[in-house]
């Protein structure tokens, strides 16, 4: 598979982006990208398909076809030439920025470069025999010139790839082994060339520069991805060969819509590669980059109004991922101010004790400080969710716990009023730790105090309690059993406060989304399938307001501006009675019933159309449209049956009946 890509011809690309490639069914070169279609620019005498061909700095289409080099003039100054050597088989090219390009031998292992150029077709025209002339026409005419190439016995070189910017000349070779082999500098000599082995290389048949000290290879089977190479290490062969193997870097160049084609010869970076759709630039993916640490501290104390106050148990809610760590530091006082610190390693002299969380820290150390662990729970708050956004993982998200503790001193208990904070958080750059919630527990309800004899309790108090631990002076008995025994505290004591805090099960704001169905059951109240969690339980805590009010303008207001999410108040939905639309059916229903004659439905003479509600009243007419208005409608006037269901059936299709105007978008100017 990998000699059947070898096989394949470059594209190449100038600067202003346009592309040349060799169509086999026309049996030309053709060019694209600036203009719609492809054209035809060079068709070689040779029925042989080219091997390479690449656009050089000096506006020249260099093909290697049958062996020799084409040069072709992109500007048409001049015809077509070709230069060869004897027992020279050229098959890459790589364009040089001084000029020319360099041309690999595959068969023999060599390296040669094309220099120069030939002069116009018409610089000698009209000239006359007798006229003074050079000896030579063309003091640089194109001409192929030999380098020497010192290989490694077994490395089989497959690609060129020429530096655009510094002219630094790499050349590919596969290799007894599975992992290709870079030359770099080939061009200086075999005494300045360096030989760097590329791990993971396999068969590569493509090679391009991506920075000036990087190179990209494209390799078979791995079309998602180009494997990219730090140059700028390798060992000179000098006198003897020796050879240093570098690792691939750990960037991301994708490859999208790869075609399986080599590089793109190019004259600047980065490089291209060939798509379904034509060229595209090889950039790295970009990758998350955080600061490696970070600080923060509490913005007030936390005051627990007592100075014998024991700071218990530390919670925190977290996403700590691996290489990730957060520290916490806490100090007790009875001083709101926290004790000043100026390096890390005074921390501790100063009362400041860590408090570990994450994989970062759980590796044995001599000198191991307080570790959180993880809960499964999300909160040690009876049934709360907790405040992270996404689910809880063990030990990498979710709730974290530590007994608070004064690390290396005799007894460890944390004693003062108030409790000063401070968290430092330390990533890899490519990951951070995310800090939701902090909350601290006091004070200690002490089972070794509280249950058990009096000869288990602590003895050590004021200075022998805050001696370091060494030096003769071990820990506490008393303190590793009251720390033991808050092990089973930890666990017992959310135990305990799910079942004191189990009536939460049954109010609308605590309940678990799965029970609201079961809560509203009890009281008959049945949702809507398109009712979201947070709708459902607003409309359970309001069922008793809306079951009161259950018939009324009111009830159903409420209960629109709940389902709604606000769009009542919000002015998106507005409630019309129906027997207020006497005056609004022609401006917003688009019904005709302007009547100039008609006292009850007053035509367009009088405008009370922009209002909704209470626009019109009897008290409204004059002195003779109320007398004609009561001589015609008054209800103590002798009716037929027929008129009698009219007014019932005209009054009943506006009773009890509202109208919902709903606008699509409310400015402010809509409100008022």
């Amino acid at each position: 598979m990998a000699e059947a890509l070898l096989q394949r011809v470059p594209f190449t690309r100038d600067r202003c982006g346009g592309r040349a490639f060799w169509d086999a069914n026309e049996g030309a070169v053709l060019a694209s990208g600036l203009i719609a279609g492809a054209t035809p620019i060079f068709r070689p005498e040779e029925t042989a398909a080219p091997s390479d061909l690449t656009t050089g700095f000096d506006g020249v289409l260099y093909l290697a076809v049958e062996g020799r080099v084409a040069l072709v003039d992109l500007r048409g100054r001049w015809s077509p030439v070709s230069v060869a050597l004897d027992g020279f088989v050229a098959w890459r090219l790589a364009a040089d920025p001084m000029g020319g390009v360099w041309v690999l031998d595959r068969e023999k292992s060599q390296l040669a470069r094309v220099r120069g150029l030939p002069l116009a077709d018409h610089s000698i025209a009209g000239i006359p025999a007798d006229a003074l002339r050079p000896c030579e026409e063309n003091p640089d005419p194109p001409r192929l010139t030999r380098f020497p190439l010192a290989l490694t016995p077994g490395d089989n070189p497959v690609a060129l790839a020429c530096q655009p910017e510094t002219g630094a000349l790499a050349l590919l070779c596969w290799t007894e082994e599975d992992d290709a082999v870079v030359y770099l500098d080939v061009q200086r000599g075999a005494g300045a060339t360096r030989r760097v082995q590329l791990a993971g290389a396999h068969h590569p048949f493509s090679a391009a520069w991506v920075t000036a000290d990087r190179l990209a290879v494209l390799t078979p089977g791995l079309t998602g991805e180009a494997l990219v190479y730090e140059m700028s290490a390798g060992l000179e062969i000098g006198g003897g060969i020796e050879t240093e193997r570098v690792e691939a870097v750990g960037d991301f160049y994708p490859l999208r819509n790869f075609s399986g084609n080599p590089f793109a010869h190019g004259l600047e970076l980065p490089p291209h590669y060939v798509t379904t759709q034509g060229l595209t630039a090889l950039h790295p993916l970009s990758l998350t980059s955080f600061a490696p640490r970070g600080e923060a501290s509490a913005r007030h104390s936390f005051d627990s109004g007592d100075s014998q106050t024991v700071w218990h148990r530390l919670y925190l809610e977290a996403v700590i991922p691996p290489h990730c760590g957060i520290r916490v530091l806490l100090a007790a006082s009875d001083s709101p101010l926290p004790p000043a610190v100026e390096d890390e390693d005074e921390d501790e002299e100063a009362g400041w004790f860590e408090h570990q969380f994450g994989e970062q820290f759980s590796g044995a150390t001599a000198k191991r400080k307080p570790l959180g662990a993880w809960a499964p729970q999300p909160s040690e708050i009876a049934f709360h969710p907790g405040f992270l956004p996404c689910e809880c993982e063990k030990d990498r998200a979710g709730l974290f716990t530590v007994l608070i503790q004064r690390h290396g001193l005799r007894v460890t208990t944390l004693r003062g009023r108030f409790l000063h904070v401070r968290a430092i958080l330390s990533g890899d750059g490519r990951s951070t730790p995310e800090l939701y919630a902090l909350r601290a527990y006091a004070s200690r309800f002490s089972y070794v105090d509280n249950y058990l004899p009096e000869l288990y309790q602590e003895l050590l108090f004021g200075p022998a309690a805050d001696e370091s631990i060494g030096d003769g002076k071990p820990l506490s008995a008393a303190d590793f059993l009251e720390r033991f025994i808050d092990n089973f505290e930890g666990i017992l004591t959310p135990l305990e406060e799910r079942i004191a805090d189990a009536w939460l099960l049954t109010d609308p704001r605590g309940a678990p989304d799965a029970a609201l169905e079961w809560l509203g059951s009890w009281i008959g109240m049945a949702y809507s399938s398109a009712h979201p969690a947070a709708t459902r339980r607003t409309l359970l805590a309001n069922a008793p307001e809306l079951f009161r009010r259950r018939g009324t303008l009111a009830g159903l207001a409420k209960t629109l501006e709940i389902v709604t999410g606000g769009a009542l108040s919000g002015g998106e939905i507005v409630i019309v009675e129906n027997w207020r639309l006497r005056r609004t059916f022609a401006t917003i229903l688009g019904a005709d019933l302007a009547a100039e004659e008609d006292p009850l439905l007053a035509g367009l003479s009088v405008s009370g159309n922009s209002f909704v509600g209470d626009t019109l009243f009897i008290a409204d007419l004059s002195d003779a449209g109320r007398k004609e208005f009561l001589a015609l409608f008054a209800a103590d006037l002798p009716k037929s049956d027929a008129e009698e269901q009219a007014v019932v059936r005209f009054l009943d299709r506006l009773a009890y009946r509202v109208t919902l105007l709903v606008h699509q978008e409310v400015n402010p100017q809509d409100l008022g």
